[in-house]
């Protein structure tokens, strides 16, 4: 049965150049537009993606504000950071108590039933392994941030989101550099391919 890179050379009878430019689609060159038609013509080059440079850059602006700010502005920022993550964890404890109590209310429930027939035995099953994936078993993790920022000062949150910024940059400086790379070797794949096999101005692949 034809799959959908050699239906072309079925339905549509297409030529060698048209074929190997379809199929090209189909390596890593063209990865970008694994969600284009199937007839999308490949461009001459690809350009670096983005997503990296757009957020090397915002890092960057992030901790240039940082440092535009005075020392009584940054503490300032950092104490109202470490009110608002205390205010989002106790509301998140007591969204995973509320959900857990409503898990167990209804495990019960399903632990109690009998099911009408031995056809229905691996549906309760079914339905007890859900309920208890879907559980927490408890705040560890908001009452351990709750704790470390309690006696967390706001000198130590400060510096904590300093050396977050800085360790932004440098990610985001070298996964564009890497974007950078891979795209250009994409590029000279198609490039030699190119060469070897001028691509029809129209696919049908």
């Amino acid at each position: 049965m034809p799959t959908g890179y050699t239906a072309c050379v079925v339905d549509k009878n297409v030529s060698f150049e048209e074929f190997v430019w379809g199929c090209a689609r189909a390596m890593g060159a063209a990865i970008s537009m694994r969600d284009d038609a199937m007839d999308a013509q490949i461009p001459e080059e690809f350009s670096a993606n983005p997503f990296y440079l757009e957020k090397l850059q915002e890092a960057k602006k992030n901790l240039a504000d940082l440092d535009a700010m005075s020392q009584e502005e940054q503490l300032a920022m950092a104490r109202q950071n470490m009110e608002e993550e205390v205010a989002e964890l106790k509301k998140y404890r007591l969204k995973i108590l509320r959900d857990d109590k409503r898990l167990n209310k209804m495990l019960r429930k399903v632990e109690a039933w009998t099911p009408p027939t031995a056809d229905h035995e691996d549906f309760k099953k079914f339905m007890i392994s859900q309920l208890k994936h879907s559980m927490t078993h408890g705040t560890d993790y908001p009452d351990y941030r709750l704790t470390d920022l309690a006696i967390k000062t706001a000198e130590e949150r400060l510096s904590e989101g300093r050396k977050s910024y800085v360790k932004d940059v440098e990610r985001f400086r070298d996964e564009y550099e890497q974007e950078v790379v891979r795209t250009q070797k994409r590029n000279a794949w198609l490039k030699n391919l190119r060469e070897s096999v001028p691509q029809p101005v129209t696919q049908t692949a």
